[in-house]
């Protein structure tokens, strides 16, 4: 496990010889505050390079960092982020109340989505 807050590509190295990748994050997907949602590969991908919607400080590095994997061909084939509601997107040195409550929630379908990888 790595806290990789916006390190970016200094975590490529990492990615090189992953076969999965979880990534959990807070952002904007539109729910209520501390919902948690599961993007995996391709619907990971897009979400990450979806311009449109307002992105985290955090979700700008890893869009880079796994686009410089997809250059490489580093790029993890199985591949997650649960993603949990943020109420403000703003600077902070800890998670906010939605989303420390999401937090339990994200680890369980985290467990959930690696027992589904290994069978």
């Amino acid at each position: 496990m790595i806290d990789a807050g916006t390190l970016s590509f200094t975590l490529l190295g990492y990615l090189e010889d992953a076969d999965r990748l979880i990534i959990f994050d807070a952002g904007d997907f539109g729910a209520e505050p501390g919902a948690v949602r599961c993007l995996e590969c391709d619907a990971l991908d897009a979400f990450i390079a979806d311009e449109t919607r307002r992105r985290s400080v955090h979700e700008v590095g890893l869009a880079d960092l796994l686009g410089m994997a997809r250059l490489q061909q580093t790029l993890p084939p199985q591949r997650a982020l649960f993603c949990i509601q943020a109420g403000d997107l703003g600077w902070g040195l800890e998670p906010s109340a939605p989303v420390r409550a999401g937090i339990q929630q994200a680890a369980e379908a985290a467990l959930r989505l690696l027992q589904r990888w290994q069978s």
